[in-house]
């Protein structure tokens, strides 16, 4: 690979009422021009609440984790710009010659937006950086929730922590109905055709929830519900492709977040 003109910049004048959300699962999703779009990457409701922490915090280490997210994909780091009094993350780019992926924060709405992503591989590494600094956001408010992302080299990429939200974990009623459950059927399978994919099974267990979504590609591609010492969480088996990866992350996504929705009524 090319030597990196990795580079970070400190930008200090920035609004100071940019608004938090909600907890969701980040995403991948396909445009309808063929880009690739980021979604659900926002900051946390109460992230003001953490400025002082994050204006102290380490950003060697941080540009050492993206341009890590980069290199496990074969590609550049670009620049990651910051703004020092609030801590923030402003956003992060992919570098090589005529490449312009980038993700910015939306300094009005507090949302993080992809730009000219054009490959799968740049958008798993911009959303792996931006998630992870959302979970050093979330460790300092001592919540518990972390954003999930995709992780890994080329041939062996995962999802990290695709968790079942707690008060879902033990219920001994069904959290989903029949109804849901086909129609949730039909949503993975569009999620799953945006990157080429087609499913082979979804199958749901007794308690609602996707027990295993099998993709038709690949040798036993899949995703599992595991009851482990964390709880309930999606292990994806047998990744061969960013692709396969994108897929199976979008199904747990999609789930995890009807769940968080119903987990608001």
């Amino acid at each position: 690979m090319p030597a990196s003109k990795f580079s970070c910049t400190e930008i200090e004048v920035i609004p100071e009422n940019i608004p938090g959300h909600p907890f969701r699962v980040p995403a991948i999703s396909r445009s309808s021009y063929g880009d690739y779009l980021l979604t659900d990457l926002v900051l946390p409701l109460e992230w003001q609440a953490a400025k002082d922490r994050l204006s102290q915090m380490d950003w060697g280490w941080r540009e050492r984790l993206f341009a890590e997210n980069c290199q496990d994909l074969r590609l550049q780091p670009g620049e990651m710009d910051r703004a020092g009094e609030q801590g923030l993350l402003l956003g992060a780019s992919i570098g090589g010659e005529d490449i312009q992926a980038a993700v910015r924060l939306d300094l009005t709405t507090g949302r993080y937006t992809g730009r000219d992503i054009t490959t799968l591989d740049q958008a798993i590494a911009l959303e792996a950086t931006v998630a992870q600094y959302l979970n050093t956001i979330q460790a300092v408010l001592g919540d518990d929730q972390q954003y999930p992302y995709i992780t890994g080299t080329i041939g062996k990429l995962a999802s990290a922590n695709l968790i079942i939200p707690e008060e879902f974990s033990g219920r001994e009623t069904p959290v989903t109905d029949e109804a849901y459950q086909k129609a949730f059927q039909k949503r993975a399978r569009q999620i799953v055709q945006q990157f080429g994919k087609s499913i082979q099974f979804l199958e749901f267990d007794g308690h609602g929830m996707p027990r295993v979504i099998a993709l038709r590609e690949g040798n036993a591609c899949n995703l599992q519900l595991y009851d482990g010492f964390g709880g309930l969480s999606y292990h994806p088996h047998n990744i061969d492709s960013p692709e396969q990866a994108a897929s199976l992350h979008g199904i747990g996504a999609a789930f995890i977040n009807d769940l968080l929705g119903k987990s608001k009524t």
